[in-house]
């Protein structure tokens, strides 16, 4: 039995599968623009931000990442022009984020 290549490609999705890639598996997730709400955002990965605005956007210019354990989501968002991080939470159980924090590195 053999594999047609050239065909539609149905082995790579089974063997991901197989290993267990699925949505909380960090990769980059591509660049952002406009307007958002970082509530939405919940698969893990690195995002780039370039001149966003919305609902619980601390900043407009930034890399997002995003980790998931299971239990919960953290964002930490690194701000291009500033010295700035800022981080929360959500709390998968109870489907709460948290307020923004931030870190000023001097």
């Amino acid at each position: 039995m053999g594999t047609n290549h050239n065909s539609g490609d149905i082995i790579s999705p089974l063997l991901g599968e197989l290993i267990g890639i699925n949505e909380t598996w960090f990769r980059n997730r591509g660049n952002i623009r406009g307007e958002i709400n970082l509530d939405d955002f919940k698969n893990a990965g690195a995002y780039s931000l370039f001149d966003v605005e919305g609902n619980n956007v601390p900043t407009s210019w930034a890399q997002l990442l995003i980790f998931s354990s299971g239990y919960y989501i953290i964002q930490i968002i690194v701000d291009i022009s500033s010295r700035k991080l800022f981080i929360r939470r959500y709390d998968i159980e109870n489907d709460r984020w948290q307020e923004w924090g931030n870190i000023i590195i001097t």
